[in-house]
Parts: C-alpha cells; sequence; structure tokens
C-alpha cells in the first residue's frame, strides 16, 4: 500500500493529538475521529497504512472496525495497533490477522513512536 495516511480512532482529545503528533513527527499524513462509525465511513472512502484504534469508545466499540476491515481483500487492509486500557477477555477474540499490535494505556509514548518510524520506514 502507497498511503502514508494513518487514521486514530481516539475518544479522547488529548491524546488523540498526542497520538498524532508521534506518527506526523514521522511524516504520516492523521486523520483523527472518535467513533467507530466514522471510522468505518473513513475506510469505505480512503486508503490507510495504518489504524490506531481505541477499543473502548464513548457509545460504541472499536471492534466495530475490526469486523468492517474483514470484508476488505486481504492485500488492501490497513495494519492495525489496538491502543487500550483494557485487559482481559476483551482482547482474546481479537483478530490477529488484522490487528498488528496491541499498546496498553498508558500509552508507553517511546513504543508508540517506534512502530512509527516503523511505518513509515516502510513508506519511503
Amino acid at each position: 500500500m502507497e498511503s502514508r495516511n494513518v487514521l486514530i480512532v481516539e475518544d479522547d482529545a488529548s491524546l488523540c493529538k498526542l497520538i498524532a503528533h508521534t506518527f506526523e513527527r514521522s511524516g504520516m499524513t492523521v486523520t483523527c475521529v472518535d467513533s467507530s462509525v466514522d471510522a468505518i465511513l473513513l475506510i469505505q472512502r480512503g486508503k490507510f497504512a495504518l489504524i490506531v484504534l481505541d477499543v473502548m469508545l464513548d457509545g460504541t466499540s472499536g471492534l466495530y472496525v475490526i469486523e468492517a476491515l474483514r470484508d476488505l481483500p486481504a492485500m488492501e487492509r490497513p495494519k492495525v495497533i489496538i491502543i487500550t486500557g483494557a485487559r482481559g477477555n476483551i482482547l482474546s477474540n481479537i483478530d490477529r490477522t488484522i490487528v498488528t499490535a496491541v499498546i496498553f494505556k498508558p500509552l508507553d509514548v517511546p513504543s508508540l513512536a517506534a512502530f512509527a518510524s516503523a511505518v513509515s520506514g516502510e513508506h519511503n
């Protein structure tokens, strides 16, 4: 995928800004949304190299985004990083063919920055 676009699905605005800044420093173009419904609409219209996805969103679950990605051909699916404070069963059924990594909150910014650099490097 040639896209350098990152979609961040996070309902905490300050955290979204922090994540966006991390990826923008790696040369990526970032779009932020705060719901799985908005994310799915954008995924249907555009190409993203990566989705940074919070699982526990206000009113909806980020898991709906993963379900929507199953409808895309495997070659067109973006990488997905889940960021979450959830532990336990909520993560046990995550489709690892879609989800590349899980980063737990509180967010480890150096780990996220390393991942951003790695993804960015794939597109240079």
